[in-house]
Order: C-alpha cells, then sequence, then structure tokens
C-alpha cells in the first residue's frame, strides 16, 4: 500500500527543466512529487567529468529554490522549502549534494559512494 501511494503522488521525469537566476537545464532524471512540488534531481556525468556534473547540479539547485514558485497554502506554513538534494553519478561512483538558502546560499557534497 506504502508503494502504491507513492507512486500515485510522485512522477519520474526523463527530462525536467530546471529554470533560476543563473541560468536554466534539464535535469537527466527527476522524481517530482505533486502534493509539495519538491523534485529529487539526478545528473549523469558523461565521460568522467564530475566538475561538471558538480557545476550543473549546483546550478540547478539553485535555481530550483530560487525559482521555485509556493504553493498558497505553503505562504505562511512551515513548509517553505529551504533545502533540496542532488545526486552527481557516473553509475559507478555516486555523490549526493545539499544546496540550502538559510541566510544565504549553500553547497555541501559528500564523500565518494561507490
Amino acid at each position: 500500500m506504502t508503494e502504491l501511494k507513492l507512486r500515485i503522488e510522485t512522477t519520474p521525469l526523463d527530462i525536467k527543466l530546471i529554470k533560476g537566476q543563473n541560468g536554466q537545464e534539464n535535469l537527466d532524471y527527476a522524481i517530482e512529487c505533486h502534493s509539495t512540488g519538491r523534485i529529487l534531481g539526478l545528473i549523469e556525468v558523461k565521460r568522467e567529468d564530475f566538475m561538471k556534473g558538480f557545476t550543473q547540479a549546483s546550478v540547478q539547485m539553485e535555481s530550483s529554490l530560487t525559482g521555485r514558485k509556493r504553493k498558497e497554502n505553503e505562504i505562511d506554513d512551515e513548509r517553505d522549502v529551504d533545502k533540496v538534494f542532488g545526486i552527481v553519478t557516473d553509475a559507478r561512483d555516486w555523490y549526493f549534494m545539499e544546496c540550502t538558502l538559510d541566510g544565504g546560499e549553500s553547497h555541501r557534497l559528500s564523500y565518494q559512494n561507490s
């Protein structure tokens, strides 16, 4: 039942356009939650160019925070999104990223997970 609920509430997307003040670009893969509008984005690294992947993910994560339109019930609600997560991978090595706008833009990167 939990899996069915998750499938109804989320949509896997092959390509998702993210726009923000620093630019716009498509995510390689995304999962979007219908009830909150939150997006989990995944960047697939080509030719082991992780620096390009990190840069692309950082811009997209920041753009998803600053360019996101809040739903009416979130304006005075505690559910305001001030943190997003991203993944950069070449299918062998995985890096997990976090971006917050709590008092200014901040990015964190995990250690390599293989």
